[in-house]
């Protein structure tokens, strides 16, 4: 179990946790983010962030990305609009239907954006 971990992260920050294998430095990120169980407490701009919820996190403003991106961050056999879209599926429902269009538009603009 992790001990002594204490983070403040201002807005705008993106912040790296770098270690060797084994250092917990997979678990500090997994726990941040509420894919591992913790204790005490995660807040972002005074609202706290449900443990065991990575959809609350993501809402929240967290991001993830895992050390093995492969196994636990894309869907391979899937398309990258599908892969952008799973992550909130609700934002591209149109009367019950996913809509293409809306991913679509959705993926280029994280494209412009990285």
């Amino acid at each position: 179990m992790l001990q002594g971990v204490d983070l403040d992260v201002q807005a705008g920050e993106v912040i790296g946790i770098a270690g060797i294998t084994g250092s917990g430095r997979e678990e500090i990120a997994l726990a941040l983010f509420g894919g591992l169980p913790r204790q005490g407490d995660v807040s972002i701009g005074g609202t706290l962030v449900q443990q065991g919820r990575p959809d609350k996190a993501v809402s929240a403003g967290l991001g993830l990305v895992p050390a093995e991106r492969h196994a636990n961050a894309a869907f391979l056999d899937s398309t990258l609009r599908e892969n952008v879209s799973i992550v909130s599926p609700g934002d591209f429902l149109r009367r019950g239907l996913i809509s293409r269009r809306r991913e679509v538009s959705e993926v280029r603009t994280w494209l412009q954006k990285l």
